[in-house]
């Protein structure tokens, strides 16, 4: 019996192809996992077969163990098959050189949704794994730690879905010079999270409330010349929060939509537009805001009448 269980549980480890690989064999079947191997470093394309063949046998591969594929630098393409259904922690860490990722339609677990060139944990809406050409896509929620970390990306939108921004997500990002943040971020920016990312001169924020910072989400010391743009009704709020106002050099009015009625400059309009208006008649000093979204009836003047312009939009 105990000779039986060690037969129903035997591993090996065994380079197929280029590709280091845990083997084992068990009552379910033959499976195999992409495993750490010093010996063994990839480049150009590298794609995960769906199975691979072994002394005249087949195993499904469905894991990448720990530090599988921890270092692939100079990988440019990786692309992954349906039957891969567990990646373990400390996996893509250094990717720099990493321009597409895909995933095999049919993958329960993981996809890469509308080409977005991710690694996306579809139940939880996680961005496991990104490269330089990744578009995060509306409705992802969480990133995994590092997701990101070391890219060459240079510029990133993050959608309103997202709630927070991890640990080291972007960490590393040397060439990340814009960040545009849609969303209000409730579950705030983690620590590490741009640390490295020396480029970085703009931040475009559209949240009204600061979103919360740790006090090291730019690194340990801080990144120097970051330009925050955010709703103009929201500059005071920006600059009264300690670590929003230490962490960059000014904080300045989000730049003109183009969409008439956007008195504030947030991408939407709506009663705080009103607001804005009113404010701006009541006082043109003391308000920025976009006086051309502004100008409802093109007079080239701010009064009532643009107010109920804005007014009726909103009822519509």
């Amino acid at each position: 019996m105990f000779a039986a269980l060690l037969c129903a549980t035997a591993a090996t480890a065994e380079v197929i192809d280029g590709i280091s690989y845990r083997l084992s064999k068990n009552q379910t079947g033959n499976t195999a996992a992409v495993k750490r191997d010093s010996k063994v470093s990839y480049s150009g394309e590298l794609i995960i077969p769906p199975t691979v063949t072994y002394d005249g046998e087949t195993y499904t591969v469905t894991a990448i163990d720990s530090y599988g594929l921890q270092d692939i630098s100079m990988v440019t393409k990786l692309s992954l098959p349906a039957t891969v259904t567990y990646i373990a922690s400390n996996n893509f860490i250094w990717k720099n050189s990493l321009e597409s990722i895909t995933v095999a339609e049919g993958n329960p677990t993981y996809d890469s949704r509308g080409g977005c060139n991710a690694i996306i944990e579809t139940r939880e809406n996680k961005l496991v794994a990104g490269c330089t050409n990744t578009v995060i896509p509306e409705g992802i929620i969480y990133f995994a730690d590092g997701a990101l970390g070391g890219t060459s990306l240079e510029t990133i939108v993050i959608p309103k879905s997202v709630v927070s921004i991890g640990e080291d997500v972007f960490s590393g990002c040397e060439k990340l010079t814009t960040v545009t943040i849609l969303g209000s971020l409730d579950e705030g920016i983690d620590e590490g999270a741009f640390s490295g990312c020396r480029a970085l001169t703009d931040i475009y924020l559209y949240a009204e409330t600061p979103p919360s910072l740790d006090s090291e989400s730019f690194g340990e010391d801080g990144i120097e010349g970051i330009t925050l743009h955010v709703p103009a009704t929201a500059i005071e709020a920006y600059k009264a929060d300690n670590r929003w106002s230490r962490n960059c050099e000014s904080i300045v009015p989000l730049p003109a939509t183009g969409i008439k009625g956007d008195a504030d400059g947030n991408g939407k309009v709506d009663i705080a537009d009103v607001a804005a208006v009113i404010s701006y008649i009541l006082d043109p000093q003391t308000v920025p805001f976009d006086k051309e979204a502004a100008d409802m009836d093109g007079n080239g003047s701010i009064d009532i009448n643009d107010v109920k312009a804005i007014v009726d939009i909103i009822l519509k």
